[in-house]
């Protein structure tokens, strides 16, 4: 399985399930005291909440469209912590106050291409670095744009505390740490009426299995109904693109999950750009690429020890000046808004 991102918060980002037990009440008067001990210790040994556990979340559908439930929480952070995800603004020496915000799909889609189930999750992080000499406001006020477009919030108390106007904050800069970027809000974008509007890539793989031989052919291609944003032009007007438009598309992987030992060789087009990993599963780290609507394919070949099943594919990718919402930021002193879209739970299921 690949790394995943995050996922949700989503991702993730993507969350964690607990587990409970339902109690009776003992009302005889007559239980002996020892038999009421050793029912209350077997009521407090509650299992352990359960995992997402990769491999099965990946292969079976109905696992992972409980990871995409529309009911997930966005859990607000109450402490000073950085990021989990790379930092865009990493070795930027320049004083000021910068933003990032990244967005992460989680989809579920059928082999066919049928779009499933989406949920976008995002986090918007800051970057501050006070100039030397310079006397700056501890506290300044940051607005959240088209923040109709958020169903969920959760602010980083550490950071940000609300404003009487609805997608208004008050900034702390006096508790940013200096040149390290740090996230202050986390949301959850509304469900488009139209799935498909959200979801920048479609992916059809096509199996032929034999007793000794898997050949699987992947075709993906940008989906026509998605629209992206960037940051608005300096005269006023927002950036909009439809998948009319060429997408970039970077550390673009997948992943072809097989039982440990199952597959014993493989090939495939482009060539070299596999590995098998211990875990059975095929990797493919297919190259940066400018994707438009017309069809690419990964070819594969596989030699097996045993008859194999279709599974559930995953891809990971990531494309840079972008975003999935038109969720904006406006704060006195940010010379600079960096987007980004990346994929979450991206799950293309049998």
């Amino acid at each position: 399985m690949l790394p995943a991102a995050a996922g949700l918060s989503a991702a993730a980002g993507a969350a964690a399930m607990g587990g409970g037990a339902l109690e009776r009440r003992e009302t005889d008067d007559d239980v002996p005291l020892a038999t009421i001990q050793q029912q209350q210790q077997q009521r407090r040994a509650a299992p352990p909440p359960p995992t997402i556990s990769t491999p099965s979340s990946i292969n079976n559908p109905a696992r992972a469209m409980s990871i995409l439930s529309t009911n997930s929480s966005i859990t607000p952070s109450t402490s000073a912590v950085t990021s989990t995800r790379r930092d865009p603004f990493a070795g930027n020496s320049e004083p000021g106050l910068k933003v990032s915000i990244v967005e992460q799909v989680n989809v579920l889609m059928k082999s066919g291409g049928q779009i499933q189930k989406v949920l976008v999750t995002g986090e918007i992080s800051v970057h501050y670095l006070s100039g030397s000499g310079e006397v700056e406001e501890e506290e300044v006020k940051l607005r959240v744009t088209n923040s109709e477009e958020m169903e969920k919030t959760a602010p980083n108390s550490s950071y940000l505390s609300t404003s009487s106007s609805s997608g208004e904050y008050i900034l702390s800069k006096s508790k940013l740490p200096q040149g390290t970027t740090v996230p202050v809000l986390k949301y959850q974008l509304r469900p488009s009426s139209s799935h498909s509007s959200q979801v920048p890539l479609l992916v059809k793989p096509v199996w032929r299995t034999e007793p000794t031989l898997t050949r699987i052919i992947v075709v993906y291609s940008l989906n026509p109904s998605f629209t992206s944003y960037s940051n608005p032009s300096p005269f006023g007007d927002e950036d909009s693109s439809s998948s009319s438009s060429p997408l970039s598309f970077s550390q673009l992987s997948l992943e072809i999950p097989f039982p440990a030992s199952q597959v014993t060789s493989f090939q495939s087009k482009p060539n070299n750009i596999g590995r098998l990993l211990p875990s059975g599963s095929i990797t493919f780290d297919l190259p940066d690429a400018t994707i438009v609507q017309e069809e690419s394919k990964l070819l594969v070949s596989a030699q097996t020890a045993s008859q194999a099943k279709e599974t559930n594919l995953s891809l990971r990718w990531r494309v840079e000046g972008k975003s999935v919402g038109r969720v904006g930021v406006e704060c006195e002193g940010v010379g600079e808004i960096r987007r980004e879209i990346e994929s979450g739970k991206y799950i293309v299921a049998q």
